[in-house]
């Protein structure tokens, strides 16, 4: 059960880490909590599973970097162990498991096209799949939704 400090932390997460050296203090300052209670707080959020991680997120467009979105068709039976050896490689972001005649799905992102066509030859070779088992559905407009859940 989280409680009205915890939705509090919570919401102030959502907007974003403020550039400094100690980032938790001046939220803490902002939110009215202690650094140390933030710092607490936050480590029982990842052990129940309430946050996954606190990350940054860049605009690789602007960092000069390609996207796709990859969907597979693998043998349910190796689903799990090749999830684990595409998860493995540079420049795929996430992927997810669907009920699908594609039943892996997950992002790409490489310096450039050459660098990325090569990502996927190799991700081809170690699920051992043909031309006709691989969707690949490179990025040609972005909508970036920002989410965030009000927790009154």
């Amino acid at each position: 059960m989280i409680d009205r400090l915890d939705k509090k932390l919570l919401n102030e997460l959502q907007k974003g880490l403020p550039v400094t050296p100690r980032p938790f203090r001046a939220i803490a300052q902002k939110a009215g909590f202690s650094e140390a209670e933030i710092l607490q707080r936050l480590k029982r959020f990842k052990k129940k599973g309430i946050i996954r991680t606190i990350q940054a997120s860049f605009d690789y467009r602007k960092l000069g970097y390609k996207s796709t979105l990859i969907g597979m068709r693998l043998p349910k039976l190796r689903l799990a162990k090749l999830t684990k050896q595409i998860n493995s490689y540079n420049g795929v972001t996430h992927s997810y498991i669907r009920d699908h005649k594609y039943n892996l799905w997950f992002t790409l992102i490489a310096k450039s096209n050459k660098e990325m066509q090569e990502i996927i030859r190799k991700i081809k070779k170690t699920a051992s799949v043909h031309e006709d088992e691989l969707l690949n559905l490179p990025a040609v407009n972005t909508f970036k939704l920002e989410v965030i859940f009000d927790l009154k």
